[in-house]
């Protein structure tokens, strides 16, 4: 905090007006989001007056940032990438098809990815690929796409189940070609993030207004368990968790005085909500991302994350009793443990037998007389990897997670081996986190498939390996302008 004040001290008259009208901004948004009248929830298909409001308020405010600081892009894609933070979770935007939902956020991807694919032939840079991921990596997730859906027409998986299902692990890392193709500078990746941080406070903010259908029995009183703008009150935690990791991580990392103090206060906010969730999974993973970035943290500033992560938690009772984000939920023991250990039988058994993999969509009840019999449903056993292993096998699995081993990979070579600047290492260690306390949720519940959720563990992913790229590039720019002064000498 003593940074803090002294970088603030050093600040131009012309910068700290520009700050301040930044925070202006934010605030207003935010204010204007948690005054709105309450409104019921529109269920999980439907629009809402108040998101549609909220989504105004955040295009309006990017529009004012792209003018103050002078952003310059030349790609509209880039434009539409903007809009992936404010979408996300966004569970009034969504659409059945039949039996297949999907969402603005998926259309969106959709776009972007054909509008990138467009642009990248006319300019015949027909090679280029993600950095992180070998081509041997490329051929058995092609492989694992065609397994699956060969083994799922075999076994006769619903249809529905089957898009669900590749749509989920097959569109959405669309969404990082996308990011780095477009993403060409430190202010086009700072605009990106800053709207994703808006977006989490004005979903912290507002999360009283919309209570669900789930409660839970606690001292003999029945507590609501608040779930914002998504559906399913356990992917709103998670939302809230990651946020609150990538909130935490700029506020230790990043050089602006003024944009870490914003972050700690989406810390605050999305801690203090997600907390109203009563979701475990979401306060693992939040607990699990907080490690994360202490491992990531060294020095000093490891013990202040420390002390900062019991202050999140100590400052809950000075809350008064009024205010809805107050923490109130005393026991974690329900019925949910022994439902996923139901669960985790019912996928071993499926795994047992089908060790190649069941196909994709397959999912298994498992009987009293220890025996499986194919659901009609989605695959739902609140575990992404047993989901994962039980449609595509081992193999899958194994490949699911060198992927995304290759993704770390790239990151963690340039954090260790170039001199990264404090801005992208801010984002580079916050992306590192969070994706890494979704992923520890992913055990608990659903992540990687779901409509609601998913785009955030990509829009994430996408943050570090931007930030990544841009380093590699400026360290490789530096290089060439560093050769030719070594050769005057």
């Amino acid at each position: 905090m003593h940074e803090v004040l002294l970088s603030l001290q050093t600040l131009n008259r012309n910068k700290l007006l520009q700050a301040a009208l930044v925070l202006a901004g934010v605030g207003a948004v935010a204010l204007f989001g948690a005054l709105l009248p309450t409104a019921e929830s529109s269920g999980i298909v439907g629009f809402s007056g108040q998101r549609g409001v909220q989504l105004l308020g955040l295009a309006l405010f990017a529009s004012v940032w792209l003018v103050l600081f002078n952003i310059k892009s030349d790609s509209a894609i880039y434009l539409g990438l903007l809009a992936v933070p404010l979408l996300i979770g966004q569970t009034g935007m969504q659409l059945d098809i039949g039996q297949v939902r999907t969402s603005a956020l998926e259309a969106l991807i959709l776009g972007l990815t054909l509008s990138t694919a467009v642009a990248l032939i006319a300019q015949r840079q027909l090679r280029l690929r993600l950095p992180t991921l070998s081509r041997p990596l490329l051929f058995l997730m092609l492989f694992l796409l065609s397994l699956g859906l060969g083994l799922a027409f075999v076994r006769g998986v619903p249809a529905f189940a089957v898009i669900t299902m590749v749509k989920g692990y097959y569109l959405y890392p669309f969404l990082l070609l996308v990011a780095l193709v477009v993403v060409q500078s430190r202010r086009q990746l700072a605009l990106y993030i800053v709207l994703g941080l808006i977006s989490a406070l004005y979903a912290g903010l507002t999360v009283a207004q919309y209570t669900t259908y789930d409660v839970a029995l606690v001292g003999g009183a029945l507590i609501d368990r608040l779930s914002g703008v998504f559906g399913i009150i356990n992917q709103f935690g998670f939302y809230l968790a990651s946020m609150a990791i990538l909130g935490t991580a700029l506020f230790f990392h990043h050089p602006h005085p003024l944009l870490r103090l914003c972050a700690l206060a989406v810390a605050i906010v999305c801690v203090s909500a997600m907390l109203s969730t009563l979701s475990q999974g979401a306060a693992v993973g939040l607990l699990a991302g907080m490690g994360a970035l202490g491992l990531l943290t060294d020095g000093r500033r490891r013990t202040e994350l420390l002390v900062l992560a019991l202050l999140l938690v100590l400052i809950q009772p000075l809350i008064p009793e009024w205010v809805p984000l107050r923490f109130n939920y005393t026991s974690l023991g329900d019925h949910s443990t022994s439902l996923r250990l139901y669960y985790l039988q019912t996928g071993w058994q499926a795994i047992q037998h089908y060790p190649l993999g069941a196909g994709w969509g397959a999912s298994f009840w498992l009987t009293q007389a220890n025996s499986l019999i194919p659901a009609n449903g989605l695959p739902w056993s609140h575990n992404d990897y047993l989901n994962l292993t039980v449609q595509v096998g081992l193999l899958g699995l194994g490949v699911f997670l060198g992927c995304w081993w290759s993704l770390y990979r790239y990151v963690w070579r340039a954090l260790r081996t170039l001199a990264v600047a404090a801005e992208l290492r801010a984002y580079m260690i916050g992306g590192m986190a969070a994706t890494f306390g979704l992923f520890v949720s992913g055990a608990t519940d659903h992540i990687l498939q779901r409509q609601d959720i998913a785009g955030q563990l990509w829009w994430m992913a996408s943050i570090m390996l931007c930030a990544a790229r841009l380093a590699y590039r400026e360290a490789a720019d530096q290089h060439s302008t560093a050769e030719p002064n070594a050769t005057r000498h």
